[in-house]
This record gives C-alpha cells, sequence and structure tokens, in this order.
C-alpha cells in the first residue's frame, strides 16, 4: 500500500509540474507575441525611410497620434497577463477565473491589432499610390 501511495504523490506531484509548465509557455508565447508585433512596428517605420519628406512627415504624424492608444493597449495586456499569473498562483485557483482574464487579454489583443492596422491604413491613404507601392515591396509581409 505504500508503494501505491507513493506513485499518486509522484503522480499528483508531475501533473502540477507539467500543469505549471503549460501555463508558463501560454505566457511565453503570449510575451512572444507582442514583443514580435512591436519589432514589426519598428521594422515598418524602417522601411519609411525612402519616402518623401511630405509623405514621411504625414506618416509619422498618424503614428504619433496613434502611439498614445496603442502604448495603453500594450500596458493593459501586460497588466492583464500578470493577472492570470497571479490566478494561476492563488492555492484556490479557479479555472473559470483563469478563462476570463485569458478571453479579456484576446479581446485586448485584438483591439490592439485592429488600432495597428488601422494606422497602416491611414498611413497608406496619405502617401502617394507610387510610394505606397514600394514601401510594400520593403514591407516583410506574410499573409
Amino acid at each position: 500500500m505504500k508503494n501505491a501511495s507513493l506513485k499518486v504523490v509522484i503522480g499528483a506531484v508531475l501533473f502540477l509540474s507539467l500543469s505549471a509548465n503549460m501555463a508558463l509557455a501560454g505566457m511565453v508565447a503570449g510575451n512572444y507575441a507582442a514583443t514580435t508585433a512591436i519589432e514589426k512596428i519598428g521594422n515598418a517605420l524602417a522601411a519609411f525611410a525612402d519616402l518623401s519628406d511630405a509623405s514621411r512627415g504625414k506618416a509619422v504624424d498618424i503614428f504619433k497620434a496613434k502611439w498614445p492608444d496603442m502604448q495603453k493597449q500594450l500596458a493593459d495586456i501586460k497588466a492583464k497577463r500578470q493577472e492570470v499569473k497571479e490566478i494561476l498562483a492563488k492555492p484556490d485557483y479557479k479555472r473559470a477565473d483563469a478563462e476570463k482574464a485569458m478571453a479579456d487579454i484576446r479581446k485586448d489583443v485584438t483591439a490592439l491589432q485592429e488600432t495597428g492596422q488601422g494606422m497602416a491604413l491611414d498611413i497608406a491613404d496619405a502617401i502617394t499610390p507610387e510610394e505606397r507601392i514600394e514601401l510594400m515591396k520593403k514591407l516583410d509581409v506574410k499573409p
């Protein structure tokens, strides 16, 4: 009987370890996605070097107008990820609480993407068609 109890304890420890690793993997993947988005924004801005001064000025103005909203959205996502971490660290963890917090993160990430995509379209509208075509050739955009 002692051997059976040991197997149960070892099984429980392995299960908890696997669960914690999976939770952390999800959080790391989420952080990677946010970091990748910021890197893509930086790379996109670098591609604007060949725009005319007038078009570059318009693009910068659009970016500056949207950036405060994007910073707030990024901060909200970070805070909600911390909330998920805290929920998972509670002794009386409830899956429903974690699921709701994760759903909120997904909504916030979608809103951030919509803001960035709207900004991209605003810039596309503001520059000349020739510059837009050349810019698209330089940007690393995957379908």
